[in-house]
């Protein structure tokens, strides 16, 4: 965990190469708040639109598949850091690497797989979950409540296309370069 202004963070997900659309350099660990991780003196990275999370460019594994990072091949790359709430990170926003990373699990998806997120509840007749990532884009879930399984995963862009792709079979990172 990492302590700053006062709340805890954890890092529950893959790093990734490149910081999502909005974060810039606030500075670097102090002591206090690298909370005996050994990351002090290391640059981090905020979004002013979002007060949840955070990066950290860090030294970690390599990720190997959806769920395995290779500790023994070392790489540097930014460290997503979230607000820990309750002893849990429940309630997030989602984000265009949390989309990337639920994408690699294609037909597998389930409605359990947003259930840290928060999102907005609509629709009739059917659920619609809509979580916003940011001003260019969200994510639709939608179909019949669940246990069963959701009839798409919705990558919708906001740029007045109405464009829109399932995560589960279509090319997010394309998707998301042809929309920014």
């Amino acid at each position: 965990m990492l302590a700053m202004d006062g709340q805890m963070y954890v890092d529950p997900y893959m790093p990734v190469s490149r910081l999502p659309y909005g974060y810039a350099l606030a500075g670097t660990l102090g002591e206090d708040q690298a909370y005996n991780t050994g990351l002090e003196g290391l640059e981090y990275y905020t979004n002013p639109d979002r007060e949840d999370d955070f990066y950290v460019y860090q030294e970690c594994g390599t990720p190997i598949d959806i769920n395995t990072v290779d500790s023994t091949k070392r790489q540097w790359a930014y460290v997503r850091w979230i607000k820990a709430v309750n002893d849990g990170v429940e309630n997030r926003c989602l984000t265009l690497d949390d989309v990337m990373f639920l994408a690699r699990k294609g037909d597998s998806l389930a409605w359990t797989d947003f259930d840290l997120y928060s999102y907005v509840e609509t629709g009739s007749g059917l659920e619609i979950r809509i979580y916003e990532i940011d001003e260019r884009f969200s994510v639709w879930v939608g179909g019949t409540a669940y246990p069963e399984e959701p009839m798409y995963f919705y990558l919708q862009a906001k740029d007045g296309t109405d464009a829109h792709i399932d995560i589960r079979d279509e090319d997010v990172a394309a998707f998301v370069e042809e929309h920014e």
